[in-house]
Formats: structure tokens, C-alpha cells, sequence
């Protein structure tokens, strides 16, 4: 079994906010971010140990000052990383 599943976005596309959101299986260290199309990373969430169970992450473009445009939304542990595009819409 994957330690990261069921790591999704909604809404998406989006306009001003949205919500990520995961589970993981056990506690493990993990580093939670987003970036751009060209690997800049535009924001970290979290990093480091993270308890099993359901996490959830809201993105804010106007508080991240995020164009149009698509993103990636990265959850990596030291076992396997798990990445969803979101697209910033309007």
C-alpha cells in the first residue's frame, strides 16, 4: 500500500481558493508544497513529521498572488511523493 493516497483538489479549476487534501497511512516526514510549471516552489505547507489520518491544505491564490495558469501541488515523503495539477483560473 502507498503511505500518500487519495490526494486531490477541489474545486478545480478554481478562481480564488481551493483545498488539497490526502491521507496518509502512518507518521511519517513529509513536505508539502506547491509550485510552478518551471520547479519554482511558491509555497510550503509543511515540513516535517506528519501524523497518520486525513490532512487537508487551503490554497489562497489572492494571499499566494497566484496568475493564471497551472500548478503543481506536491506531497513528498522519504517513501514515495505524490503530485495533482491544479489550473488557477480567472
Amino acid at each position: 500500500m502507498q503511505p500518500i493516497s487519495g490526494l486531490e483538489v477541489y474545486p478545480n479549476p478554481f478562481g480564488n481558493e481551493t483545498t488539497c487534501s490526502f491521507k496518509i497511512r502512518e507518521s511519517l516526514n513529509v513536505d508539502v508544497y506547491l509550485n510552478d510549471l518551471s520547479g519554482k516552489v511558491i509555497h510550503t505547507f509543511h515540513s516535517g513529521k506528519m501524523t497518520a489520518g486525513r490532512k487537508s491544505f487551503k490554497v489562497d491564490a489572492k494571499e499566494l498572488n497566484l496568475a493564471k495558469g497551472v500548478y503543481l501541488f506536491h506531497v513528498t515523503s522519504d517513501k514515495r511523493p505524490a503530485v495533482v495539477r491544479m489550473l488557477k483560473i480567472e
